[in-house]
């Protein structure tokens, strides 16, 4: 007997091989992407020591390791809900798909920003923007797929800390 994958929208357990496909494929550009731009800026010394950030900022390897590993479930997340079978549930799926894509695009801005431009309160308006885009995201990926709605909030508990650590940084300069 052959397995089905056609539940309602968001529920079960099971993810089917096309999900499973689309969550690596866009996993995986997603955490290229990062590193390209990470290649691109360069390390983040210059402005961890600019700006004296030793005390406020975790250490450079763990927070590489974070966004890393953001980045990696950020796009499985993604290729889960584009990856569902048409629904009932097809206008949400690409409206969140959009909001993610925005949100995508302004956190790869958000790195050249804080640690190439050091432009601190330009840094703190994208994150914020980054932050409202998550939680507005995982409204629509609850809807469509809850694993990818899970790890859309995780993301904007993760973001909030990060609103948090750039007002530190543009306060204490």
């Amino acid at each position: 007997m052959k397995k089905r994958y056609r539940a309602r929208p968001g529920h079960g357990i099971l993810f089917s091989p096309r999900e499973k496909l689309m969550a690596i494929i866009c996993a995986a550009v997603s955490l290229v992407s990062a590193l390209v731009i990470r290649l691109i800026v360069g390390p983040p010394y210059r402005v961890i020591a600019y700006c004296n950030l030793r005390g406020i900022l975790p250490p450079v390897w763990l927070m590489f390791l974070l966004w890393s590993l953001w980045y990696i479930l950020l796009g499985a997340a993604f290729g889960m809900v584009l990856g569902c079978w048409p629904g009932p549930y097809e206008a949400v799926k690409y409206k969140g798909g959009m909001l993610f894509v925005l949100m995508m695009a302004l956190g790869y801005i958000w790195y050249p920003l804080f640690f190439g431009a050091a432009a601190l309160f330009f840094a703190l308006l994208v994150c914020e923007a980054v932050l409202v885009l998550s939680v507005l995201c995982a409204f629509c990926f609850l809807r469509v797929k809850r694993a990818a709605a899970l790890v859309m909030f995780a993301f904007s508990a993760f973001m909030i800390y990060m609103v948090v650590l750039n007002i530190l940084c543009l306060f204490t300069n």
